[in-house]
């Protein structure tokens, strides 16, 4: 395998920049809801595969991925350029500034730049195989917009479809929510160290993927409470989770794999145990993109100390606590920040300035710092249980551990 070179990490760099620019404009994700004649769905379809590149180019460059490589060059650098062909239908959706198709434009062309690149660069890509245009698909599925089915009325109120709590649909997302972990987990198995790293790998950017969704479906529609980018921004303890991901896989890190594990796996487990979905179709963005997310989250992190080096020891659980410290300080003061810049709305990051639950401890000892009031006393609360909630997921790894080290023996 090749080295990354610096020029390659440039492309990278400048590909992440485009992507995440292009993903703050509405179109982005109207795009899927609005197939009401050939041309729109043709050119929805075509943008839909290029959208693939978030997840194909960084494998490329970060691990020299001859099949990565193949299928940008074979299917997602024509899509680019067949994409640009309907501009026109995918203006009219929404009106657009000049600045936001400028995004759009670099993004396709910075596709387009990349995949020569290779093709240029790495003579030998292989021919397409069985085996990569299946990988392809498979792809492509996890990349399925979430707001789909928003736009058919029926869907949307048919009874059977409603989620709730403790209903058909919640068990079976928590049926769900197990399973796949365990699969993966069985999966893995199967393949050598660095194809595991490799697969988390891409499962953790299928989750950049759809987080990057998030910030255009939010441009015009809200999820949850979430309203416009400030809202959209990964400043929740979930979010961030997914966000750093990719890079404590990739780092090989044990003290970073260690962290997002003590941290991920309960705060995966206790949304989708008490999920924050409200009563609305299991077919809605605020049901698909709440449940993929979190069932990938644990996933993903499930597997840190099962088939990477994300073991935790009890100095990680310490430092957990620290890091959680400067986390709620830190996510205090964006908060405070985005609250100045909102008109009023409060994204309250991580619940920093509001409660989750019915009690009102964030009403106690409140105190008036710039626009926005907090309670000392309830984020001193909310760093405890946090920092339990790592304690309990490590004292139920060791235990696990220490059984299964005597059951062996």
């Amino acid at each position: 395998m090749s080295k990354t070179n610096t020029k390659e990490y440039l492309l990278l760099l400048f590909f992440c920049i485009f992507a995440i620019l292009n993903s703050t404009t509405a179109n982005l994700m109207e795009g899927f809801v609005h197939f009401y004649n050939k041309i729109v769905t043709i050119g929805g379809l075509f943008r839909f595969i290029s959208l693939s590149s978030i997840i194909l180019i960084p494998i490329a460059i970060l691990y020299n991925d001859r099949r990565s490589m193949t299928l940008l060059f074979y299917f997602v650098m024509p899509a680019s350029i067949i994409s640009l062909f309907f501009t026109n239908s995918y203006l009219a959706l929404y009106k657009m500034e000049m600045l936001e198709f400028l995004y759009y434009l670099l993004f396709n062309i910075s596709i387009i730049i990349i995949s020569l690149y290779f093709f240029i660069t790495f003579p030998k890509i292989k021919f397409l195989r069985l085996k990569d245009f299946l990988i392809f698909i498979s792809i492509l599925l996890l990349c399925f917009p979430l707001n789909f089915f928003n736009q058919f009325n029926d869907l949307m109120n048919d009874n059977f479809l409603v989620f709730k709590p403790f209903n058909f649909w919640y068990f079976m997302m928590l049926f769900i929510f197990i399973i796949v972990g365990l699969i993966l987990n069985k999966l893995l198995k199967y393949y050598n160290n660095y194809n595991k790293e490799k697969i988390l790998f891409t499962l953790s950017l299928i989750l950049i993927y759809h987080l990057l969704m998030r910030f255009s479906y939010v441009r015009i529609q809200d999820y949850q409470t979430a309203k416009g980018i400030i809202g959209a921004l990964p400043f929740y303890v979930c979010s961030f989770g997914i966000v750093i991901l990719p890079f404590a896989i990739y780092s090989k890190n044990n003290f970073f794999q260690s962290l997002a594990f003590l941290i991920n796996m309960p705060g995966a487990i206790i949304v989708i145990i008490r999920p924050t979905t409200g009563i609305t179709s299991i077919l809605s963005y605020n049901c698909t993109y709440f449940f993929l997310s979190h069932i990938l989250l644990f996933a993903i992190t499930l597997q840190f100390p099962l088939h990477l080096n994300g073991k935790p020891k009890l100095k990680h659980l310490i430092y957990a606590g620290a890091i959680l410290i400067l986390y709620f300080v830190f996510m205090l003061n964006l908060n405070m920040l985005a609250v100045s810049l909102g008109d009023g709305y409060d994204p309250n990051f991580s619940f920093v300035s509001s409660s989750p639950l019915p009690i009102p401890l964030d009403k106690v000892m409140r105190i008036h710092i710039w626009k926005m009031k907090f309670s000392p006393i309830y984020l001193l609360v909310l760093w405890i249980v946090h920092w339990l909630l790592c304690a309990i997921t490590f004292l139920i790894y060791t235990s696990i551990k220490c059984t299964r080290r005597k059951f062996l023996k």
